[in-house]
């Protein structure tokens, strides 16, 4: 992986990365100068970190007041197409206490995309975290609620979880499904990416989304880019979480002028919906209105096309 931090402050600062193991123990820290208005890539394959490391990072101006800027990648090795996976996001500056996850998979349609998070308490103090997942059993029409936790996480430590490992919960006898999350900190604000690849019918995509902190959410929400261009090329969807205990319904309104209406929402619920299911030869934009506050992703790709053409992004509430 690498982290490229930019400096958006008038003047140089020196930056300092810090670097902790899944235990929450600073493992390496290294300092550079950066100039104004420029960016630094911060390598993690340079030897300086231990073989095979997982973990979290922070970076901070020695000036405490220079704003950063900066974008994480990781990947994997890149040798063959089925393990291409490349994922993108943006870093934070600031956490909540309640983050939503509009959308986790596991095993989704029989097809193998299967997600995970992690989430990095930024403080004050230790956070024990409470994940409380609803998940629609593709295979058996139900719905399962499980709880995962993570106690005495020390500030800059990660949680990871991957939802195709064993969790200890009724997630573990779902073989195919999908849903959301909640996760409620105490003691420290968290910020939390959610991950989602693919390692065997469509080995070698994955792509990332960021948490979307509690405040965020609204009755409408915009989708910019949904696609539905064929078999043979790009197409994708969307996933809306219903951030309350009061079912709902919904209405997709797609920019061809084609409505949906009427569309129910479960409390606590989400919906994942295909593009082509709706529409055909589409590039365009999607918004969504329901009659409680939502939040959710989109996402694209081809199925089966070489490399990692599979992009998931926030949708815009407004």
């Amino acid at each position: 992986s690498y982290v490229a931090v930019q400096n958006a402050g008038s003047a140089a600062v020196d930056v300092t990365a810090r670097y902790y193991d899944p235990n929450g123990t600073e493992v390496y820290n290294t300092t550079v100068n950066i100039p104004a208005n420029s960016s630094h890539i911060f390598y993690q394959d340079d030897g300086s970190l231990p073989a095979h490391f997982i973990g979290s990072a922070t970076f901070e101006s020695a000036d405490g007041s220079t704003p950063l800027a900066g974008v994480v990648n990781f990947y994997n090795a890149g040798t063959s197409s089925s393990n291409s996976q490349f994922h993108s996001y943006n870093t934070f500056t600031s956490g909540a206490s309640k983050v939503f996850g509009p959308r986790v998979v596991k095993n989704l349609s029989g097809v193998g995309f299967t997600s995970g998070w992690s989430c990095q308490n930024l403080g004050p103090g230790t956070a024990d975290i409470v994940a409380t997942v609803t998940f629609f059993n593709q295979e058996t029409g139900t719905t399962v609620t499980a709880t995962l936790s993570k106690t005495g996480l020390n500030v800059g430590q990660a949680w990871a979880v991957y939802l195709g490992s064993t969790t200890g919960t009724a997630l573990d006898s779902v073989n195919r499904g999908y849903g959301s999350v909640v996760m409620e900190s105490t003691g420290g604000n968290i910020a939390c990416i959610f991950n989602e690849d693919n390692r065997t019918t469509y080995a070698g995509q994955g792509s990332t989304y960021s948490g979307i902190p509690d405040g965020s959410q609204t009755t409408t929400i915009f989708f910019p880019q949904i696609v539905a261009l064929g078999s043979s090329s790009y197409q994708g969807g969307f996933q809306i979480a219903n951030t309350t205990a009061t079912a709902t319904t919904c209405t997709y309104s797609f920019s061809d002028g084609t409505t949906v209406n009427n569309v129910p929402l479960a409390a606590n619920g989400s919906n994942s919906e295909f593009a082509p299911n709706y529409v055909s030869n589409f590039n365009g934009s999607v918004t969504v209105t329901c009659g409680q506050p939502i939040v959710g992703i989109y996402n694209l790709t081809i199925f089966g096309g070489a490399g990692d053409p599979f992009a998931t992004n926030n949708g815009v509430n407004r």
